[in-house]
């Protein structure tokens, strides 16, 4: 059977991103304990009042309070320690749960300029790399190295390196597979734990273990680092709004 699992749109946050307290309501304005890092202009937030606790019919034991919506709305202000919503919705007092959501997905807007096609406005602009010595089997982009500017991966059937898009495209990190029996299929990059990073998701066949497996890599110290090696194959692909998403695929030998 296969299994097909979405994982995160890419430079996308979770569907709820952190969990706070109301510390303070004004009329439609909604005080919440989540400041800069966490809470984004534009992020839709919810409030939540807590009911009854809720027990295990057996063990006796409190398994935590029941929660009902009670209200929601907007950010529309972020303070260091604190941010401030809108309710669109409903109500709240101080003492409530806030439960944060991720902000929208900011679009790029071409410049101002002669009206020309949809499809040319939303075009990025060509770019034109140097020469490299190597064969390259898949390109990504994202920006490995955080400092705010695309990079490129290119992937050999085995190595995989991190380029600048700008100069000479220098290599700012790089990663060897040396695991016998092993071969790279594709890459993929995305930030998806929000460290202002991308992670490279390295795509590999183990004939060893006749599988199909991705490594998660970061850019650290010059080297792509393995973080950790997911059982499924991770490929992106474009939703119905034209934004890019990551999904997995576990590949199982059929039952028949």
């Amino acid at each position: 059977m296969k299994t097909l699992l979405f994982l995160a749109a890419f430079a996308a946050a979770p569907a709820f991103a952190a969990d706070g307290i109301v510390v303070k309501a004004d009329g439609a304005s909604v005080y919440m304990d989540l400041g800069a890092g966490v809470a984004a202009v534009g992020a839709p937030f919810e409030v939540l009042k807590p009911g009854e606790e809720l027990k295990h019919p057996v063990s006796g034991a409190s398994l935590g309070l029941l929660y009902e919506k009670a209200g929601a709305g907007k950010v529309v202000t972020v303070e260091e320690k604190y941010s401030v919503g809108t309710l669109e919705s409903g109500i709240a007092q101080p003492g409530w749960k806030a439960r944060l959501g991720a902000a929208p997905a900011a679009v790029l807007s071409a410049p101002s300029g002669p009206a020309t096609p949809a499809a040319d406005s939303q075009r990025a602009p060509a770019l034109k790399s140097p020469f490299f010595p190597m064969e390259a089997i898949d390109v990504a982009v994202g920006d490995v190295d955080g400092d705010g500017q695309p990079d490129a991966v290119l992937v050999t059937l085995e190595k995989v390196e991190a380029r600048s898009m700008s100069g000479a495209w220098p290599v700012l990190c790089a990663f060897d597979d040396k695991t016998t029996g092993s071969r790279i299929l594709s890459a993929e990059a995305a930030d998806l734990d929000g460290d202002g990073r991308a992670e490279v998701f390295l795509s590999v066949h183990s004939r060893l273990a006749s599988a199909v497996e991705t490594h998660v890599l970061d850019c650290k110290d010059g080297a792509l680092k393995l973080r950790e090696t997911l059982p499924w194959l991770v490929r992106s692909f474009a939703d119905e709004s034209g934004a890019r998403r990551l999904a997995a695929q576990s590949l199982e030998p059929n039952a028949s």
